[in-house]
């Protein structure tokens, strides 16, 4: 346990004192999505403020939005109008595309990859090196592949067959792959 040590420029607590006592900001550090919005919820009732932060390499557009108590990790890309509501984790190399919304409580694993005009309900885990499909009114959401290593891109074809290009260490080293995504492939 961390608790009472100074941390990135804080000190890491197991029980909130009062925000008086503070500067009145604090940083959930709560991987579980539902215990993390719950303790938004809580804190914001009693009176913390709960900052954005966003790593200085993410590239997010200047038409995104992202709520109290957001965290956007190194190497993430968000897009032209995403909207991340509260509470919500947005880890390493995830992609967030176009006019996608977040729910409050959402997580992206590290290197999820979330295509443009989705809603990701309230609390859901998308988890690291998945490929999703979803209809744009947040409907029918399925995972096309699941454990890829490191996307690098996903393409479809004019008839809807799916490609993804990225890596794997199968012994040899680090090698790129172009793959066929079978739908529900473990890779």
């Amino acid at each position: 346990s961390r608790q009472g040590e100074e941390f990135a420029g804080g000190r890491v607590v197991s029980e909130l004192p009062s925000p008086s006592e503070s500067d009145g900001a604090a940083v959930i550090a709560i991987g579980e999505s539902a215990v993390r919005l719950s303790f938004a919820h809580r804190m914001r009732a009693d009176g913390w403020r709960l900052p954005t932060l966003v790593h200085p390499s993410a590239v997010v557009s200047p038409s995104a939005v992202l709520g109290e108590g957001t965290v956007v990790m190194a190497a993430c890309v968000l897009q032209a109008d995403v909207v991340a509501g509260r509470a919500v984790v947005i880890n390493t190399g995830a992609i967030v595309e176009h006019d996608t919304v977040l729910d409050d409580g959402v997580h992206l694993a590290s290197g999820a990859i979330v295509g443009g005009h989705v809603r990701v309900g309230e609390l859901s885990l998308i988890g690291g090196g998945a490929v999703v499909r979803v209809r744009p009114d947040g409907s029918e959401l399925e995972f096309v592949v699941r454990h890829t290593r490191n996307i690098f891109d996903v393409a479809m074809s004019p008839s809807l067959d799916g490609f993804l290009y990225d890596n794997t260490n199968d012994g040899d080293g680090w090698n790129s792959r172009l793959s066929y995504v079978v739908n529900g492939a473990e890779m």
